[in-house]
């Protein structure tokens, strides 16, 4: 059987449905969450919004294995609650 990774496309505050693709190596993040993770050329540690989530085999994939940033954690329940608040509210 061929590995799958997860990818996740996430959209950093306030472009939702931006989708930059990220690596989830803990295979734990879910569509409609938060995470942290480093954005940009200075890679700017930050929490994003994440959009949606695929499983896929290395041939498949949105972004080369090689070349893709990973998620860095889940965010806690009160990290969550305070993006939550402020996300969609500019």
């Amino acid at each position: 059987m061929e590995e799958k990774f997860l990818f996740v496309g996430v959209s950093p505050k306030p472009f939702k449905g931006k989708n930059y693709w990220y690596l989830d190596e803990s295979g734990l993040t879910k569509p409609n969450t938060f995470v942290w993770t480093t954005m940009g050329r200075r890679d700017i540690e930050q929490i994003v919004y994440v959009d949606s989530v695929c499983w896929c085999t290395k041939e498949d994939a949105p972004y080369p294995l090689d070349k893709i940033k990973k998620i860095i954690r889940q965010t806690t329940k009160e990290e969550a609650k305070q993006a939550d608040d402020s996300w969609f509210y500019l």
